[in-house]
């Protein structure tokens, strides 16, 4: 009797062992699961934040090219500009010029009309003095 029950204590002991073992071994597949769920997670995390690193400095470079460009436009822009300006100045100048100088040539225009107008009155009350003259001419 003793050995029967040293034989089933024996018996319920390496069920105990054999369940233990199996309890072990699935507990040990599902941290190996969970593990490598885990790594595949952390890999495609990774994976995510490198592409969100590459789009970012894609953007920023991006960014700088339209900046650059940007810049350049405003610059072209200012130089139109300013070139534009000047060339509009010196038309006005020229218009100035030649206003001043078409003036001048009025004013001179004006004096000799003026002056033959007074030389032709001058004439006119001569020759009605002179009678004499009038005829002759």
């Amino acid at each position: 009797e003793v050995e029967g029950r040293l034989e089933r204590q024996q018996n319920q002991m390496a069920a105990e062992a054999a369940q233990l073992q199996s309890s072990f071994s699935l507990k040990q597949m599902q941290d190996q699961q969970e593990l490598h769920h885990a790594k595949t997670e952390a890999e495609r995390v990774t994976t995510q934040q490198a592409e969100v690193e590459r789009e970012r400095r894609r953007l920023g470079q991006e960014a700088s090219q339209w900046k650059r460009q940007l810049q350049q436009e405003q610059l072209t822009l200012a130089t139109q500009r300013a070139s534009l300006k000047q060339r509009m100045e010196q038309e006005v100048e020229a218009l100035r010029h030649r206003d001043s100088t078409e003036q001048q040539g009025l004013q001179a225009l004006s004096g000799t009309v003026t002056a033959k107008h007074r030389s032709a009155a001058k004439l006119t009350r001569f020759l009605e003095r002179e009678p004499r003259l009038a005829s002759a001419v």
